[in-house]
């Protein structure tokens, strides 16, 4: 809420739920500042979040959004088409499946182990979604977090060039439900294998 100034589409301004979050998180990972989520709000995102790491600010970390007293929940349906041209007939990794979309993007840092984490979130998307995707950062954890239709929970990229991998993700303490159809996803990227 410290950065709901940020906040421009609000269809029903007195229903937080409709606002599109995604300038108020952005906002707060630009500043370095934890996004706290409060237990049973929704927060729509409308825009992906990315969230990148770099060598310059090495000890400024964005801090990754968490609801500790709960579970708050994120809700990016919207995203991916709304799920639009997904084929329920073949497999979820086939080709021809419509490109999927990330809900929120961590990358950078590929050899430094940051140690920042998602917490107390209910990833609510559709079937052209992933939850949280990872591209050449290491050590970020996912903990008490639920994933709701989904393509993926998970996604770990080894990044965008030769010599960036990303390690050291783990996801503890979390539960998939039936509608997320594949938990976790490996993909080469362009760094190494």
């Amino acid at each position: 809420w410290e950065y709901a100034d940020a906040i421009t589409d609000k269809p029903d301004i007195n229903d937080p739920s409709t606002w599109d979050w995604s300038p108020a998180f952005n906002a707060a990972c630009a500043d370095n500042v934890c996004v706290n989520l409060l237990d049973k709000e929704i927060y729509t995102l409308k825009t992906p979040v990315v969230i990148e790491f770099s060598e310059e600010g090495y000890a400024d970390y964005s801090r990754l959004p968490r609801c500790r007293n709960g579970l708050a929940v994120i809700d990016y349906s919207a995203l991916g088409n709304g799920g639009a041209g997904f084929d329920f007939g073949r497999t979820v990794y086939d080709k021809a499946q419509p490109a999927y979309e990330a809900a929120f993007t961590v990358k950078g840092l590929s050899g430094h182990v940051i140690i920042q984490a998602f917490e107390g979130i209910v990833f609510r998307g559709n079937e052209n979604t992933v939850a949280v995707k990872l591209i050449g950062a290491d050590g970020v954890k996912i903990r008490d977090c639920i994933f709701a239709r989904n393509r993926y929970g998970v996604v770990f990229n080894n990044g965008d060039a030769a010599g960036t991998y990303t390690e050291l993700g783990t996801m503890e303490d979390c539960r998939w439900r039936g509608s997320c159809l594949a938990a976790v996803g490996y993909e080469k990227g362009n760094g190494d294998t």
